[in-house]
């Protein structure tokens, strides 16, 4: 494994019930090291985008990476969290988490259209906990479907 590591995140909110989905690759080989659909509790979007990161850079601590790139579809936390927008006093304390485990992991923060790189398979991960968790079904995430680990 390469010490360069990128992070696919997305976050997904229905009626307020939120999900994160990631995935962690591998830059120079692209093998998928892990990829994760979480239940985090009550929030909007905006906060399931937030938890997103964190819980990704969590992740990607165990791997030790020197280099690492997250990539989120979320222009609004982009610029959020570059300080060009204001952030809200409801999304303070995760902007500030956040904040904080970007710079802890020396990690850039790139917007990236949804359709781009693993964006689909990160969206689908989020969304895949919404409609499970709607429908009534286990949330339980499938190891093997998703070939990667989903503990935190």
């Amino acid at each position: 494994m390469s010490k360069d590591v990128v992070i696919t995140v997305d976050g997904s909110s229905k009626f307020q019930q939120a999900r994160v989905g990631f995935v962690i690759r591998d830059r120079v080989t692209n093998n998928v090291l892990e990829s994760v659909s979480r239940d985090v509790g009550r929030g909007t979007s905006n906060e399931a985008e937030y938890y997103a990161i964190i819980l990704g850079l969590g992740c990607v601590e165990r791997y030790t990476p020197t280099n690492v790139v997250v990539y989120t579809d979320s222009q609004l936390i982009v610029r959020q969290l570059k300080g060009e927008y204001r952030v809200s006093h409801k999304l303070r304390p995760l902007y500030a988490h956040a904040k904080r485990s970007l710079q802890a992991a020396k990690a850039r923060l790139v917007w990236h259209r949804r359709d781009e790189g693993d964006g689909p398979l990160a969206d689908s991960l989020a969304t895949l906990r919404t409609k499970e968790n709607l429908s009534g079904h286990d949330t339980t995430v499938d190891k093997e479907r998703h070939r990667g680990k989903t503990s935190l």
